[in-house]
């Protein structure tokens, strides 16, 4: 990436790395710990196409943050309200009309397909989910 936008403002990267499971940046014209601070925990935009390409099966956090969940038989389950990051594999939290949340693996064996497109995905969620 060559830049991001914070409240709307076009900022040049200049240096970027990871650290633990934070990624530190060093923006253009931002030359102080002061300037830095007033853009700390503020929200990053990045243009899609700017976005590094991910592999079949990979997807980023706000494409499925939202997405309708469904089972096989197309009876509809909720939303994806949020992602569990567990460290074997991320668990997706889906909220019903109602306010009731369940909890699904994002495995292959719970999670069938994913159309960020249409904000659909479909499950085969186990036996002890209603």
């Amino acid at each position: 990436m060559k830049h991001v936008y914070i409240d709307g403002t076009q900022y040049e990267i200049e240096y970027a790395s990871f650290h633990k499971r934070v990624v530190l940046m060093k923006l253009a014209g931002i030359n102080d710990r002061n300037a830095a601070a007033l853009l700390s925990r503020k929200e990053l935009q990045i243009p899609r196409e700017d976005l590094t390409p991910l592999t079949k099966g990979q997807y980023y956090v706000f494409d499925i943050i939202g997405i309708g969940v469904y089972d096989l038989h197309d009876h509809y389950l909720g939303t994806v309200t949020d992602i569990l990051k567990t460290g074997s594999n991320d668990v997706y939290v889906v909220t019903d009309a109602e306010g009731k949340e369940t909890l699904l693996a994002a495995i292959h064996e719970v999670v069938k397909s994913i159309d960020v497109e249409t904000k659909k995905m479909v499950v085969d969620p186990p036996e002890w989910v209603e």
